[in-house]
């Protein structure tokens, strides 16, 4: 079922393996979302882990959100809260290497497991990725998007609406779930790609389940699928 998200985001209904994407027009609606995002994982005892927007430094980012969270200089002091550059995250050499950042969230999200937490929740600010990157990204971002599935992980990716930014659709194409601001009220939408796969997950549960055998022919008779039963 498709998270309901008010006017002042609340994120405390997203539940684990959950990968959103975030649009945002300017930094303040980006730090609507992220100040409850991060709120919510800090007080559920999570590991939170985010990486800025190159525009803010990590002090900045810190500061943005000690309003919110008056106690961030506990959290970051412990461990718990940890900020980086994105271009950091992301980049090594000016080159961006999927295969790379998929394993270092692995490896995050391993430590914060054996450090006690409860699971890990990221947010991950794109606004260094250009036209040219895309397409490396995209396989990425479809690969992250089948390795949170049944992860303790919340993932939240924010790309800024901006004239020349990559494509809003494709984005979201990647992604469970899309939130953006309309008409002043956050909405977050399930994407289709993510429903036709949730379909075919609980298809395929019922198939191989059933206690009834099941065999699925073509026009020619031949067997296409044949369940466990069979």
């Amino acid at each position: 079922m498709t998270p309901s998200v008010p006017p002042a985001v609340d994120f405390g209904e997203l539940g684990w393996g959950t990968h959103l994407c975030h649009f945002y027009a300017t930094p303040q609606d980006l730090l609507d979302s992220l100040a409850p995002f991060f709120r919510d994982g800090l007080e559920k005892h999570e590991y939170c882990l985010w990486a800025v927007s190159p525009s803010l430094t990590t002090e900045q980012a810190a500061e943005a959100l000690r309003s919110s969270i008056p106690d961030i200089d506990r959290h970051l002091r412990e461990g718990a809260l940890e900020i980086i550059a994105s271009t950091e995250w992301y980049l090594q050499d000016g080159r961006f290497d999927g295969v790379r950042v998929l394993q270092s969230w692995q490896d995050k999200l391993e430590a914060a497991l054996a450090r006690g937490f409860s699971g890990m929740r990221i947010n991950g600010n794109e606004d260094w990725l250009n036209d040219d990157l895309w397409p490396d990204f995209a396989a990425y971002e479809r690969a992250l998007n089948e390795w949170v599935r049944g992860r303790p992980l919340i993932v939240v990716c924010s790309y800024p609406l901006r004239e020349g930014a990559i494509q809003v659709l494709e984005v979201a194409k990647a992604h469970q779930f899309a939130l953006a601001k309309r008409l002043g009220q956050w909405e977050l939408l399930e994407t289709p790609e993510f429903r036709a796969a949730e379909e075919h997950a609980r298809y395929r549960e019922l198939f191989e389940t059933s206690h009834d055998v099941i065999v699925l022919l073509d026009a020619h008779g031949r067997i296409l699928d044949i369940n466990r039963r069979a």
